[in-house]
């Protein structure tokens, strides 16, 4: 009987995927010798956290040996800011209202992300869907990577209903999602799109939110 339900935020909740990516030609200036090509292919690299995009830039670029620090931390928030200027136009999916409603009374709702979790809660309250959700979560830089902060994140709401992992529903569209998934024992529905490259197979895949309702909603029906 799955009681919890956790989703992944972007490409998820909101459609944000081609977005923030298309913010990272903006972070930087042209005189800052740091060139689209550059960024494109640490991009097709480096599939982490913006602070891991941001570091490999900064190696790319040949950085001052300790500078590294102060770089991400400038870019970081530059980023943010253009990140949350997009989110004031808003961008959740056109189901994503309708299911959450649904889903509120009947599951305990999560959101675990890999966006820093200030930022990320920041965008929740201007999307004006903060009230449907039992926790928040997003990355901390104590975590390292992505799937470390995914899992950490995924025991967290375990440990706050007191449920196995079994009884947890976890919705994304990326492979830290899916690892993290398999490693808390959870029941894992994926968003197939043009960056996972997912086909029908191990796990049932989702066209959007309204399937993710109806799997759910199947799943508990099973006897």
């Amino acid at each position: 009987m799955i009681k919890a339900v956790i989703f992944d935020f972007d490409g998820v909740l909101v459609d944000s995927n081609r977005f923030k990516r298309d913010a990272w030609f903006e972070v930087f200036l042209e005189s800052e010798g740091i060139t689209r090509g550059m960024i494109e292919e640490v991009l097709g690299r480096v599939t982490q956290t913006r602070y891991d995009i941001l570091r490999e830039i900064f190696r790319v670029r040949g950085g001052a040996a300790g500078g590294a620090d102060a770089f991400v931390e400038k870019y970081a928030k530059r980023y943010d800011e253009l990140v949350q200027k997009g989110m004031a136009g808003g961008i959740l999916v056109p189901e994503a209202r309708g299911v959450l409603e649904f889903l509120a009374p009947r599951y305990r709702l999560y959101i675990n992300s890999a966006t820093p979790e200030a930022a990320l809660q920041d965008s929740v309250k201007m999307l004006g869907i903060v009230g449907y959700f039992d926790g928040v979560f997003g990355y901390h830089a104590a975590y390292g990577d992505a799937v470390t902060g995914k899992l950490e994140n995924g025991k967290k709401v375990l440990a706050l209903e007191k449920i196995s992992g079994k009884e947890a529903a976890f919705v994304g569209d990326g492979e830290a999602d899916r690892v993290a998934a398999m490693e808390l024992g959870c029941f894992f529905i994926g968003i197939p799109n043009s960056f996972n490259g997912w086909c029908a197979g191990v796990f049932p895949l989702a066209r959007d939110l309204r399937d993710v309702r109806d799997v759910i909603e199947g799943k508990n029906r099973e006897k």
